[in-house]
């Protein structure tokens, strides 16, 4: 029943009509000619996709793209189907066959991508993009990569910030600076212990400068400098970057402890001028030799310098002196390590290929002469593949190993292998002197267990000769007698001279460490033991004025810190009575454990512990260096391979200057320019 006016209702039906009216105008169904067209255009669709399709056994595959091979197939023909197949599957191609008009045409959609949530700020997008170019070696153009700007681009954009390659070159600048403000800072009141060495990578020369020192009862070390060497390594020119290193971080002179080198002969000279360059300045001084160019002022504070510079060791890198003992004993040269090593070049062949993968073995190493133990490395690597490597001599007559070199194989590998473990752990931990000297000696004990081994009686001599100029040095007897391992009650490890210059030694360490601290207007203190009781003190200046008022004469003067040397001289001198401990105490524990009962001699120990028998921190940013410097980038410039480097290798440092690298609180537009 109809509810409502009939004028209502015939507005109703009149809007019903003209609706069914236009969906038959539509379909075609009103009239023939709209429908004949949809007809003929089915028609052409159906006989051309008909001819893109292939007949596979009984079913019928899509070949409109043979080249790609589409997999579509259909067991009875459909030919919708596979018209709607091509559109969906084949846009492009169908686009090209006529499969598209401007009725089925897809609807272009403007793709929507919901937001998401992500918590970062800019101190977390800065950091992330330091790093990226410096710790993770991404070149400085990845910033401009399309598919790196499709999300790195998106996380800029909303914290309104901008980062390219060119900026984040200042970025990197600017925590160099802070790093480098940082460093000097941490060293400003130690004695620091340099490492020298140098590298070259694409025929481009690096010059690595490394500082170690005791922070915090903790030893650390830092790279201060990866300079890039334009000039003849000569002595003098690596004296010279020495001292610009040293000039950068504000190092004074006195500070520098000791510099640790290899065996290279311009790295020996440049750090033996270091100490002896201000001799002729010096005479200068005094009037032994005329120079116009010098002024008394100049001259005076170079021959300041000398004198202080008289006072740090030279020490060689003990792993470059472990292997030159080595080396000394099987030679590069030798016929053993020559036919070893030709018959390693020989199966890194492709012919050889197919052997090696039927048994599932990897290629021998071949040694290079700049990496430790690379020789013991391929000897054992063949030593323990004995019956592979007889296998691969009957099938191959060029690589057959003959029964004495076996023989030699075999003692070569038991012989050095003690001291290949010694290499591997002085790499590793920082040890003292005192450390390696008892890994060393117990390399030498287990040595001398071996029976009938060809190796052992020259290798225990140019080990024991070795070791003996290792001992000449100062700091390396300064390590033993701190060392209560083989400092003790009737030790025998240091003779009565030995045990006097080396409590000099210790006392000149002391005096350089309080000097420092005095400088700094921060006074050493003094141990609980030898601190003075005021009441005491005030008992006895009574009394030394009433000895004075009965027997007259004057009271000699004993100032603090002549009490203070008195005391570190005592404390030194009583290491020689103490017990013996077992080979297995931690000399570093041993005296952290002091550092409340004698803070003066803890303070000294310190510095001698902390001095570096070795130069593989040097050696672990050479292998960052090649890293960075790669095959694609060797035209870096100089400033930016020295800053990434230095970026790299001071990650500790970088982690603690970024939080105040800029004012991210009010973050500035500027830093975008």
């Amino acid at each position: 029943m109809w509810i409502g006016s009939p004028l209502l209702r015939a507005k109703f039906y009149s809007k019903l009509k003209k609706k069914n009216k236009n969906k038959m105008e539509a379909s075609g169904s009103g009239s023939g000619q709209p429908k004949r067209k949809t007809y003929a255009k089915r028609k052409t669709y159906a006989s051309t996709a008909w001819k893109l399709l292939k007949q596979v056994e009984d079913r019928l595959v899509c070949n409109i793209d043979p080249q790609n091979g589409c997999q579509y197939e259909q067991a009875h023909y459909e030919g919708g189907n596979f018209i709607r197949h091509f559109r969906l599957c084949h846009e492009e191609l169908a686009r090209l066959h006529g499969f598209f008009d401007k009725e089925n045409e897809p609807p272009k959609r403007k793709k929507v991508i919901a937001k998401r949530y992500v918590a970062i700020d800019h101190e977390t997008m800065f950091h992330a993009s330091v790093d990226l170019v410096t710790v993770n070696n991404l070149p400085y153009s990845c910033f401009e990569w399309p598919a790196f700007r499709k999300v790195w681009g998106a996380c800029c954009d909303a914290l309104g910030i901008v980062i390219n390659r060119e900026n984040i070159k200042t970025h990197v600048r600017a925590v160099v600076s802070r790093v480098v403000d940082s460093l000097a800072n941490e060293m400003r009141e130690k004695l620091i212990c340099l490492k020298v060495d140098s590298a070259v990578r694409y025929n481009r020369h690096v010059l690595g400068v490394n500082a170690q020192y005791e922070l915090d009862g903790i030893m650390v070390c830092r790279t201060l400098a990866m300079l890039e060497v334009n000039e003849s390594q000569t002595a003098k020119f690596i004296k010279n970057r020495i001292l610009d290193v040293l000039k950068r971080y504000k190092l004074k002179l006195e500070q520098i402890f000791s510099i640790t080198t290899d065996n290279g002969a311009n790295m020996l000279a440049a750090a033996k001028q270091l100490q002896q360059q201000f001799v002729a300045v010096q005479a200068q001084f005094h009037g032994m030799i005329d120079d116009e160019d010098t002024t008394a002022e100049d001259s005076f504070m170079e021959a300041l310098m000398g004198e202080l510079f008289e006072q740090f060791t030279i020490t060689r890198c003990s792993i470059h002196t472990l292997q030159l003992a080595l080396n000394d004993v099987v030679r590069n040269e030798d016929d053993f390590i020559r036919t070893i090593t030709n018959i390693v070049k020989q199966s890194r062949k492709v012919k050889y290929n197919p052997f090696f993968d039927c048994h599932k073995e990897k290629r021998p190493p071949l040694w290079s002469p700049t990496r430790w133990g690379g020789k013991y490395k391929m000897v054992r690597f063949i030593g323990k593949r004995e019956q592979f490597f007889t296998t691969l001599g009957e099938q191959y007559p060029e690589l057959v190993i003959d029964d004495e070199s076996w023989t030699i194989i075999k003692e070569y590998e038991e012989a050095f292998r003690p001291f290949y473990k010694v290499t591997k752990l002085m790499q590793t931990l920082h040890q003292p002197f005192s450390e390696f000297y008892i890994q060393w000696l117990n390399g030498v004990r287990e040595l001398k267990l071996l029976k009938n081994n060809r190796f052992v009686t020259p290798l225990s001599n140019g080990l024991m000769n070795r070791l003996n100029l290792l001992k000449d040095s100062q700091l390396f007897r300064a390590a033993l007698y701190l060392d209560p391992r083989f400092n003790f009650l009737d030790s025998k490890v240091f003779s009565l001279e030995e045990k006097e210059s080396t409590q000099e030694y210790l006392m000149r360490i002391w005096e350089r460490v309080h000097a420092l601290c005095s400088a700094n207007n921060a006074p050493f203190e003094l141990s609980p033991d030898n601190s003075i009781n005021e009441s005491a003190a005030s008992v006895v200046e009574d009394l030394d004025d009433f000895l004075t008022d009965m027997y007259g004469g004057t009271l000699s003067t004993l100032t603090h810190n002549s009490k203070t040397v008195d005391s570190i001289r005592q404390q030194i001198k009583m290491l020689e009575i103490e017990p013996r401990q077992p080979h297995t105490c931690d000399v570093w524990k041993h005296w952290l454990a002091r550092k409340a009962s004698h803070p003066e001699l803890f303070a000294v120990a310190m510095v001698v512990l902390s001095a570096p028998s070795n130069q593989a921190s040097v050696e672990r940013a050479f292998s960052a260096l090649a890293l960075v410097l790669t095959s694609h980038r060797t035209g870096m410039a100089d400033d930016l391979l020295e800053n990434t480097l230095l970026v790299k290798l001071n990650q500790p440092i970088v982690e603690k200057v970024m939080p105040t690298l800029y004012p991210w609180k009010d973050f500035k537009e500027n830093i975008n320019q």
